[in-house]
């Protein structure tokens, strides 16, 4: 049974039935050469991975946007897929119709008990020791529109950096989808997203705006928005020397061979020591690659360290 507490559980199980039911109104619904030419598409493009049996989800998933477009079959959306110039440009708003944009304030506690009081401790000991840059550099990849980022901010500017006043703490986020961007831009929340701030920082940092929560632009300052693809190489360029990675909820919609990818090219990303945060659904057991399993407190995270080359080698080899 869902619970009332779970409104986009309850809002995607809605949504699909829904297109469930314009689907059978569009003529013949996806056949088995319509959903491999266009989850071909996807995967390329993004390294996700629909699996035979979730055809109906992507399906449902994707209706919507043919509605949009005004085809009556997905005949003619997965012809026009075939046309480069449409794909550039279709293929955004076909993956913000995949994927589910599910995130809110404060979502990941152990996450941030174990930065304020681990790895802030190691990174701050470790670049004293090797290193005469005093940053600390953090990255939300797969940002969606910006909670976690921000949340972030907010820990670091009132229970971090006051205790480490000759560093500098920058904080970068991510997303593929340009629209999702420019509203966690905007600093606007609902009152589902701000429903587990704590009130100290809830009173000093939010204020009402009409049915919304605008966030202090001094925390929206804190954070860098930019479009980035995971699964295309080149654009990593934008993402190098960071200290701590938050991909949480993420690998859960790519096969084996995507995961190994974008885990290495997140590896490759760190200075030579770092960490990644993944979700908690989410586990790199099973999957080749080259990060040691690091237990603090209460959450699991995963450490990038030196000796850990081999080990990147060798996860290397299976890519």
């Amino acid at each position: 049974m869902y619970k009332k507490s779970d409104p986009h559980l309850l809002q995607e199980v809605v949504s699909i039935f829904r297109a469930r039911s314009t689907t059978n109104q569009l003529i013949g619904g996806m056949n088995e050469i319509e959903f491999e030419t266009i989850r071909e598409k996807i995967y390329n493009w993004t390294g996700i991975y629909f699996l035979d049996e979730k055809k109906y989800l992507l399906e449902a998933r994707i209706v919507k946007r043919l509605t949009m477009l005004q085809y009556t079959t997905f005949k003619e959306y997965a012809k026009q897929l075939e046309n480069e110039t449409f794909l550039e440009t279709e293929l955004p708003f076909l993956y913000t119709a995949i994927t589910i944009n599910e995130t809110y304030f404060f979502r990941c506690m152990e996450h941030l008990d174990s930065i304020q009081n681990f790895i802030i401790p190691e990174l701050v000991r470790e670049k004293n020791l090797h290193s005469k840059e005093k940053k600390i550099k953090f990255w939300s990849a797969a940002c969606s529109s910006g909670e976690e980022a921000y949340t972030l901010a907010i820990i670091i500017k009132e229970e971090i950096a006051p205790h480490y006043p000759d560093f500098e703490f920058e904080i970068i986020a991510s997303d593929i989808d340009t629209s999702i961007l420019s509203k966690a831009k905007t600093g606007l929340f609902t009152e589902y997203s701000i429903r587990h701030i704590p009130a100290v920082y809830f009173q000093k940092y939010f204020s009402k705006q009409g049915s919304q929560y605008k966030i202090d632009d001094e925390i929206v300052q804190m954070v860098r928005f930019f479009s980035m693809n995971l699964y295309n190489e080149i654009e990593w360029k934008e993402v190098r020397n960071i200290d701590c990675v938050f991909c949480c909820n993420v690998m859960i919609y790519f096969d084996q061979e995507s995961k190994k990818k974008v885990l290495l090219r997140i590896y490759d990303s760190l200075e030579q020591v770092g960490y990644l945060f993944v979700g908690y659904s989410e586990s790199l057991f099973g999957i080749e690659n080259p990060f040691s399993r690091n237990y603090m407190l209460k959450s699991l995270g995963y450490k990038k360290e030196e000796r850990n080359r081999l080990k990147k080698q060798r996860a290397e080899e299976f890519v």
